[in-house]
């Protein structure tokens, strides 16, 4: 997902109409499988999953970024594991921030 969120911003995307002119880059915002976002990040889980995902952008103070997310609970005690891998955009290229982050991953 991170992959491809870097190759989406990075990719012009026209407009389609006679005089293509290119749409302002930007992370794609998220919903369910079909929608526009996951389409665009070629992402989708077809088999049975223990995760739920969430793509999260926004843009603060100039600096563009995203979220990726992961949620699960594995042992169906209501406490959900989170793992969650952090990008944005410096100088103009996206650049993955850190390492996957994990909260309580053995739950």
């Amino acid at each position: 997902m991170s992959d491809s969120a870097r190759m989406h911003y990075s990719t012009p995307d026209f407009t389609g109409s006679s005089i293509d002119f290119p749409v302002p880059k930007a992370f794609p915002a998220a919903e369910a499988w079909q929608h526009p976002t996951w389409q665009a990040l070629d992402f989708a889980m077809h088999d049975p999953h223990y995760y739920s995902y969430q793509f999260k952008t926004e843009t603060n103070e100039g600096v563009t970024s995203y979220t990726a997310l992961a949620y699960g609970d594995l042992d169906c005690d209501g406490d959900y594991p989170t793992f969650s891998l952090y990008g944005q955009v410096i100088d103009g290229e996206v650049q993955t921030v850190g390492d996957v982050v994990t909260m309580d991953p053995l739950e």
